[in-house]
């Protein structure tokens, strides 16, 4: 009587292994620009958040935040109710997560003339 061993030979298992191999060399890299673009729009937004929340906080408020540091503006921003929260501080592609101090703000007479992100710098530039 001759009985038959069922399962995969070495081969088959050697094609799969590298069938899912190239899949996963194709996956990855866009899976990881599809990272870096999503930490970009968020970065661009928060910038354009407080551009406005500065602006609304210029023309409405007395105290001229002109003359702190940028960790101070974000803080008075929201200390003020223009921002919530500090996540607004902090570009999505920081390595140094909770300094809130990742955009800096410009201001050209006595107005805001620019929200920069200074982790990625051009990379991250909504103008």
């Amino acid at each position: 009587m001759i009985t038959k061993k069922s399962g995969f030979t070495f081969i088959e298992i050697m094609v799969v292994t590298a069938i899912l191999g190239f899949l996963i060399a194709i996956a990855v890299p866009n899976y990881i620009r599809a990272r870096e673009k999503a930490a970009e729009t968020v970065c661009v937004g928060n910038q354009k958040t407080i551009y406005t929340a500065v602006t609304m906080y210029i023309l409405k408020e007395t105290d001229s935040i002109e003359s702190m540091s940028d960790a101070e503006r974000l803080e008075a921003l929201t200390d003020a109710g223009y921002l919530r929260g500090n996540k607004w501080a902090e570009c999505p592609s920081s390595s140094n997560d909770g300094d809130y101090d990742d955009y800096i703000i410009t201001f050209e007479n006595g107005f805001v003339s620019n929200v920069d992100c200074d982790e990625k710098g051009a990379l991250h530039n909504w103008e």
